[in-house]
């Protein structure tokens, strides 16, 4: 009896034992609530995608004390009347640069989304300078090229046809206030052998803020200088999330995001932008796609 005991007692002492290892080596849980409320998707269409007219994506970085960049924006106004319904504008205050230091702290258009976007593009030049369709064309170091190039550019890239269709949807969320869940639809038309990545972007316009003028100008600032396009936030990576490599014909994606907006954005006065691009060497604009937040 006494060997029983002896052994019984042995082995609730290593039972206990083992219990408390596992306890000690197991898997680490997750505890936090996951938001499985967005809808991500893909599938292969089973009729063939018609492609889309091909439009033009703009970047232009621009300061509020860089007196040459009203005319950067004076010259995307231009592109985008002689090219309706063809050309997507956002302006990027990158931080770092002095040209991009406010005059008013309270209206500081600085983003580090837009200083990430600034530094994959080249971050070289004197502002103001613009990207067009991310493209580094010939004769260029970088994707960066300044205003007296982007008509000749914007022309070339009207020319080309897109591999790719996006459209965008905003409804408000129906629970979550001044909060909104943007639906991207990516429709492939053609196969392509490479990485595809999506940006969604949040843009504002009519934002009224001093800004340095051309030399000579009088007065040298404009204090309700308006201004169109900017970037407030970017809803995936700056450099955009992977759709998938090599996608074939007829593969569509329809991915949602959700943003709640900040209290100093007027929704009213907000769009959003999708983007189609390359990713690494190359950042290639395939399609752009820009929509009323409301």
């Amino acid at each position: 009896m006494k060997t029983i005991h002896t052994f019984l007692i042995v082995f609730f002492i290593g039972l206990l034992t083992i219990l408390i290892s596992c306890e000690e080596e197991g898997p680490y849980i997750n505890f936090d609530p996951i938001d499985t409320s967005l809808f991500d998707s893909t599938y292969i269409s089973s009729t063939s995608i018609i492609p889309d007219e091909k439009n033009v994506l703009i970047e232009d970085f621009t300061g509020a004390r860089c007196p040459n960049c009203p005319n950067a924006a004076a010259k995307l106004v231009d592109i985008t009347m002689a090219n309706p319904g063809r050309i997507v504008g956002m302006a990027i205050h990158p931080d770092g640069i002095p040209f991009t230091r406010p005059h008013d702290l309270e209206k500081d258009f600085r983003t580090d989304d837009g200083t990430e976007i600034f530094k994959l593009l080249g971050e070289e030049g004197a502002l103001p300078i613009g990207s067009i369709d991310r493209v580094k064309y010939s004769g260029e170091t970088n994707q960066l090229v300044g205003i007296s190039f982007w008509t000749n550019y914007v022309d070339q890239r009207l020319l080309l046809a897109s591999p790719v269709n996006i459209s965008l949807v905003s409804t408000p969320h129906l629970t979550e206030a001044n909060t909104f869940v943007i639906r991207a639809e990516v429709q492939f038309t053609t196969a392509i052998a490479d990485d595809k990545y999506l940006t969604i972007a949040l843009t504002e316009s009519d934002l009224i803020a001093p800004q340095t003028l051309p030399q000579g100008s009088i007065p040298d600032v404009d204090s309700n200088y308006i201004n169109n396009h900017i970037l407030r936030d970017v809803l995936t990576n700056p450099g955009g999330n992977l759709l998938m490599s090599n996608p074939e014909m007829n593969r569509v994606f329809i991915k949602e995001f959700k943003i709640t907006m900040d209290a100093k954005w007027n929704p009213d006065n907000c769009a959003i932008v999708g983007i189609i691009h390359n990713s690494g060497l190359s950042f290639d604009v395939d399609q752009v796609e820009e929509i009323h937040l409301k």
